[in-house]
């Protein structure tokens, strides 16, 4: 069954890349980045770093102008603060000017995080958009993201951005839990899946 299990994940990290090798990506208005975690210090995970360098790294080098932070909700109540708040913390700290970052307030999966960047994204009028995340986690989003009226590339920091490769142990380990939130955003009733992460996530 290992064995199995180690086969079909190679064969979907070869898809993810394949994915991604047909989806370049492409200078922005503004580039979205999706909260990931936080340590048990309370403090930003190292996921969540490494998304936020590589949205750092894309408006430094001229690839986008703006970014907007989204999710984390749910650490509202423990903490005083969104994740996404925490996140365009980080980001004025290390020296990115504070008028080039926005965040979200209530969003807190896949689908509110996109909802509540479209909101910001229409409201400015910006037309192209990066998302930064995760290579499993944007493979998974580009099944989410849809508005005709913009242009949206995807920067996964595994590719583009990260010291070393994940482990492979961890790899799987992500890879199983986009496997079961793909099952659960595709075969729960819509009205269903986002009622339960509300409760899990709120």
């Amino acid at each position: 069954m290992l064995i199995l299990d180690l086969s079909a994940c190679v064969f979907y990290c070869r898809k993810i890349n394949s994915f991604f090798n047909q989806n370049e990506v492409q200078n922005s208005d503004v580039a979205v980045v999706f909260f990931g975690n936080v340590n048990r210090k309370s403090k930003l995970g190292l996921e969540t770093v490494k998304r936020l360098d590589c949205a750092a790294k894309l408006l430094d080098s001229g690839r986008t102008k703006y970014i907007i932070c989204v999710g984390g909700k749910g650490l509202e109540k423990k903490l005083g603060i969104t994740g996404s708040q925490m996140m365009r913390d980080y980001l004025v700290a290390i020296g990115i000017p504070e008028e080039k970052v926005a965040a979200d307030t209530s969003s807190y999966d896949s689908y509110s995080n996109w909802k509540e960047a479209r909101r910001i994204i229409h409201a400015h009028n910006w037309e192209t958009v990066t998302l930064v995340s995760s290579a499993f986690h944007l493979y998974r989003l580009s099944t989410v993201v849809k508005d005709e009226n913009l242009s949206v590339s995807y920067s996964p920091y595994s590719v583009d951005c990260a010291d070393s490769l994940m482990d492979l142990y961890t790899m799987r380990e992500w890879i199983h839990h986009e496997w079961k939130a793909f099952a659960a955003q595709n075969f729960f009733p819509e009205t269903l899946y986002r009622g339960l992460l509300s409760v899990i996530r709120r």
